[in-house]
């Protein structure tokens, strides 16, 4: 959907093939004989790895800033970056206390991409004279993407005690 900040009981609004899919593989879940399953929703998600088939948001945005290179970020597309072990240890939680349902888990803010490399910068120090903020239609993207995405944690904070780490506290 477009307007970000979604409880795990708002009607879905997929405005991709790739969100369609998604919400098609939820409904197929919701729709069905079978009640022990759960749903982890998330955002951007991001961490350090082996073997990764690809990078991450915050790992390349780190790498381009370390090389001083010349990048153009979004600065109208909102997100709230998902640290890695914040993801693990909610599904691990949801496995041990065996619950079932929907559960957003993502990062405790949302910001636009833009704000995510400058926190990134001003964290390790970088320079940030070669970023140039862009909107959403120069990328004249095929796929149309959310102007926000974010969730409403309550319920993951509650059930879970969910209490996920800010975007600067896990960038070392």
């Amino acid at each position: 959907g477009v307007k970000g900040n979604y409880a795990e009981e708002d009607t879905v609004n997929p405005i991709s093939i790739y969100g369609k899919s998604k919400a098609d593989a939820e409904k197929y879940l919701l729709d069905g004989e079978h009640t022990n399953w759960s749903i982890v929703r998330t955002i951007i998600v991001y961490g350090k790895g082996s073997n990764l088939s690809r990078t991450n948001l915050i790992i390349w945005a780190k790498e381009s800033l370390e090389k001083g290179l010349e990048m153009k970020i979004i600065d109208d597309q909102f997100r709230a970056p998902t640290f890695v072990d914040d993801l693990a240890m909610a599904c691990i939680t949801i496995l041990r206390k065996n619950k079932t349902g929907i559960f957003n888990i993502a990062g405790p803010a949302a910001y636009s991409v833009f704000e995510i490399v400058r926190k990134i910068a001003d964290h390790f120090n970088y320079s940030i004279e070669k970023i140039e903020r862009i909107s959403t239609e120069t990328l004249n993207q095929p796929a149309k993407r959310p102007p926000k995405t974010g969730f409403d944690l309550t319920k993951a904070k509650r059930e879970l005690k969910y209490q996920p780490l800010s975007l600067e506290k896990t960038l070392d």
